[in-house]
């Protein structure tokens, strides 16, 4: 089973805790997980699936998925950044990130892609160049689109074509 949820604030990305909300109670089954993790405070796309070998073969860092966001930062971008991240950010004070993919919309909004999952990557990207991130919202796993009429807390079975061009993507 594949389902597509729209993870709203608040909860943790697991099965079960004692002191935070998990997403897995909100399709309410126990015999799923998910694949990739968001922070509490991020929103949007996660994959919940209970194919363990999709799982694994998705979640190898080897495989370099793209991962896309919809970030809202606290101040202005410039246009230099396009380049900064496509040449890499150290967070961390040490750890050089993979190249990435900036567009920015406006002043204040911007869609990124990564290919890696580190912890609070895009957060300690954006500390990293003296900005804050105030929103993060993923869009976009491994070429799969959150569905827009998915309102945060819903979620929905994947459709015929996802799951072909999940597989497929992976051979």
């Amino acid at each position: 089973v594949y389902y597509m949820l729209n993870k709203p604030k608040g909860y943790i990305c697991a099965n079960h805790d004692k002191k935070y909300k998990c997403v897995i109670d909100l399709i309410d089954r126990d015999d799923c997980y998910c694949l990739g993790r968001l922070d509490i405070d991020t929103t949007g796309l996660l994959l919940i699936t209970n194919d363990k070998t999709l799982s694994k073969r998705l979640l190898l860092p080897e495989n370099h998925i793209d991962k896309k966001y919809y970030v809202t930062v606290k101040n202005k971008l410039t246009d230099d950044l396009i380049e900064i991240f496509n040449n890499g950010i150290i967070i961390d004070q040490k750890v050089k990130c993979k190249p990435s993919y900036l567009e920015i919309i406006d002043d204040y909004h911007c869609y990124l892609t990564i290919n890696e999952g580190r912890y609070h990557q895009i957060k300690k990207m954006f500390l990293s160049i003296s900005n804050q991130v105030v929103c993060l919202k993923r869009i976009s796993f491994a070429g799969i689109v959150l569905d827009p009429h998915l309102e945060p807390g819903q979620y929905r079975h994947f459709n015929d074509e996802e799951i072909a061009y999940l597989q497929a993507a992976l051979r």
